[in-house]
Parts: structure tokens; C-alpha cells; sequence
């Protein structure tokens, strides 16, 4: 049986197109993102883009809340899963095994210009939301982040 939380991690991973709202932005941006091996989402931003506008200030110090949404449109979709948290830019003493983990889940070529051009964020999960049809599940944080995902129950 899949659970809510492997359905979650499994929308989440970074197969599919996201959106990121960032608190004080107007508007959902488009993201890259993936996620590491404990859930948390990751977003590259290339510079002069909405999403590098969007969390301008953001450093590895200071951070500001966002949500992820991912959504399944397939006919037989999972649903869509909302990622809440609070997002900081990667330090240059995470970059290296954040970039191999997000290669791994997402492998794009903006990876490669991150530290020039592109900057790396991660967002440190406070709240997980799936929505299945008409249901809205609230799932525990900690069952998200035990979850493994199941790239099988994405089409491909």
C-alpha cells in the first residue's frame, strides 16, 4: 500500500514541474527543483530570474517561508503536494553534496553553473500537504522524511 508520506516524497522528488510562493512575493514562481535524501526541497535560481528576485535577500544566515507545489496532471495523477518551510541559500560548504543529490533526483543543466550564475536554496520542511481529489491530508514531517519515494508511481 502506498502510504500519504511516500506519495508526498515521491511528487516532491523532482520529476515533475514545481511552483515556489515565496512569502512577501506576488506571485507562484516556476522552479527547478529536486529533493535531497531526507525530503527537503531544493531550488536553483538563476541570477536576474523571478525566483533570484523573489528571495533576494535570502542568505545562508537569514531565511524567508515559501511552499513548494508540485501537482500530478496525469489522467491517474497522485495528487499535489505542498512543501512548507523556510528557505536559505546553501553555503559553499553544502554545495557540493546538495548539487550531487539534486543531480541525482533531477539531473539539469544549471547544476553545473551553480556558484556562477546560478544559486542553490534549500527549504527546511515545517508543514506537508497532499491533496488526493477532493481529500487534503496533513502529513506528519517526520513520516515525510522517513518515506522513501517511488519513482515507479510517476508515468513516464
Amino acid at each position: 500500500m502506498r502510504s500519504p508520506a511516500k506519495i508526498a516524497r515521491t511528487l516532491a522528488r523532482g520529476h515533475l514541474p514545481g511552483l515556489l510562493r515565496v512569502a512577501g512575493w506576488p506571485r507562484p514562481v516556476p522552479v527547478c527543483h529536486a529533493t535531497d535524501c531526507v525530503g527537503r526541497p531544493m531550488v536553483l535560481a538563476r541570477v536576474g530570474s523571478d525566483l533570484a528576485r523573489a528571495l533576494g535577500a535570502v542568505d545562508a544566515r537569514s531565511r524567508v517561508a515559501a511552499m513548494l507545489c508540485v501537482e500530478d496532471v496525469a489522467p491517474s495523477g497522485l495528487g499535489r503536494v505542498k512543501v512548507g518551510g523556510w528557505v536559505h541559500r546553501l553555503g559553499v560548504e553544502e554545495i557540493a553534496a546538495a548539487r550531487l543529490e539534486f543531480a541525482e533526483a533531477n539531473p539539469v543543466a544549471d547544476l553545473l553553473d551553480v556558484g556562477a550564475g546560478v544559486t542553490m536554496y534549500a527549504v527546511e520542511v515545517d508543514r506537508v500537504e497532499l491533496q488526493c481529489r477532493a481529500t487534503t491530508i496533513d502529513i506528519d514531517v517526520d513520516a515525510f522524511i522517513a518515506a522513501d519515494p517511488d519513482p515507479l508511481l510517476l508515468p513516464r
